[in-house]
């Protein structure tokens, strides 16, 4: 909602979430409940009726681009709980749930919106990890799938949302699903290579196209489809038939109430509500490779760089050192904790910083009295850093084109810790 709305609340990420929540505690799983009521008050007062969450894939790969912190756990069946509770209070709050990016996307190293993924596990093995969610969700009244543009190698190597295999095969018959299809947005990366994508992805049994390039286009394309016998009549009525019941499941906001009963959302509530949950994930982590102590927090100095937006959101604001904003910042002699949040412009392909920020960030690591340490919003702020990381990641900094470059940090390239923030 934030990332779309102004002044509506910023939630915690899934993966923050799954920090937060001790699924043993009768207090925590209120305490989730009330977080997913408040944002299906907003999404309605704002007139969204199908949010697109949860997102129900397993984090398997740490390095994944994309998915990092939308994940709430590498573990199937903690995605499954805290999937199949968000679904319920969704639903029961005159909504329609989305469960994405089936099959799944969290064992994946490239980023949809820049490039087609391959997922290269086993069949065996993607059923019992990345579909066992979509299985509880299903059960637990899922309205809507939404399915990736994923190369599943042990299926049939097309892209999910186009494959009759993945989606009549495996999510039709296989698993049961009797729902809305829909696609992931057409106008990315991934589906760039390909000719006929509508029609195709409509006849392996999608029922709603997501934000194709030209929509105009997209509807010549598919009526002349239909003319041709491209794509039969029956597969289009079939489709609207589920498109119909899924908005027949849809209450309007006036018919509803809100938080119980009120007329008007208390943002204030949940903007309480978020910082609580937000503060309750922050994991200490002790002995782990790759992860190093500040030391004493007289000597280190806070700076947020990156996207303001979610500046005022960030728990690092209270507590743990001086406080400083990117460009107001002195650190000559201290220890900097940067707290980097980034701008991704999924339609566009497009990632990372503004130049300003990369070098107010390099000129931060050389005045600091150690080693420059970042705390992330996700692991691939540590990648674009690196030489060559933009290309390596499939995606082209703001402002420069293909083929711009960012300059390395210098010296050993160390991190302090990662944190799942909100996004």
């Amino acid at each position: 909602m934030a990332k779309q709305i102004e002044d509506t609340t910023v939630f915690p990420s899934q993966m923050a979430v799954a920090a937060a929540i001790n699924r043993d505690d009768p207090a925590d799983v209120r305490l989730l409940t009330k977080m997913v009521q408040a944002i299906a008050d907003e999404a309605a007062y704002c007139g969204i009726n199908m949010p697109y969450i949860p997102v129900l894939d397993v984090n398997k790969n740490p390095d994944n681009p994309v998915v990092c912190t939308r994940a709430f756990s590498d573990d199937p069946e903690v995605v499954a709980w805290l999937g199949t509770r968000y679904i319920r209070v969704l639903e029961e709050a005159g909504l329609v749930s989305c469960a994405k990016y089936f099959p799944g996307h969290g064992d994946t190293m490239t980023d949809m919106h820049a490039g087609l993924p391959v997922v290269e596990k086993l069949y065996q093995e993607l059923l019992e990890t990345d579909v066992m969610p979509y299985r509880h969700a299903i059960v637990d009244g899922l309205s809507s799938v939404m399915v990736g543009h994923l190369n599943i190698f042990a299926i049939d190597g097309k892209p999910a949302s186009m494959s009759v295999n993945v989606v009549t095969g495996l999510l039709r018959y296989k698993l049961g699903f009797g729902g809305l299809v829909q696609t992931d947005a057409l106008n990315i990366g991934a589906l760039r290579a390909f000719g006929s994508v509508p029609a195709t992805c409509l006849n392996a049994g999608v029922d709603l196209i997501v934000n194709p390039e030209n929509v105009e286009e997209t509807v010549r394309e598919l009526i002349e489809a239909v003319r041709n016998g491209e794509i039969e009549k029956e597969r289009i009525e079939i489709a609207l038939s589920r498109i119909e019941r899924a908005k027949s499941k849809i209450r309007c906001a006036k018919d509803r109430p809100l938080d119980g009963a009120a007329a008007v959302i208390d943002y204030e509530k949940h903007r309480l509500l978020s910082r609580r949950i937000t503060e309750k994930s922050i994991t200490l982590v002790k002995g782990t490779p790759g992860f190093i102590g500040v030391g004493s927090k007289d000597t280190i100095t806070v700076v947020l760089a990156g996207d303001d937006r979610y500046f005022a959101s960030s728990p690092l604001r209270n507590g743990l050192g001086p406080l400083s904003v990117a460009g107001n910042a002195d650190v000559a002699g201290r220890t900097v904790l940067l707290a980097v949040f980034y701008r991704h412009c999924d339609l566009e392909g497009e990632f990372g910083y503004q130049p300003r920020v990369e070098r107010r960030t390099l000129r931060y690591h050389r005045q600091s009295r150690q080693d420059g340490g970042c705390l992330l919003w996700k692991p691939l702020c540590a990648a674009i850093f690196l030489p060559g990381g933009y290309a390596r990641c499939g995606l082209r900094p703001f402002g420069r084109g293909a083929t711009g470059r960012t300059e390395a940090l210098p010296g050993r390239r160390r991190f302090y810790g990662q944190a799942a923030c909100n996004d």
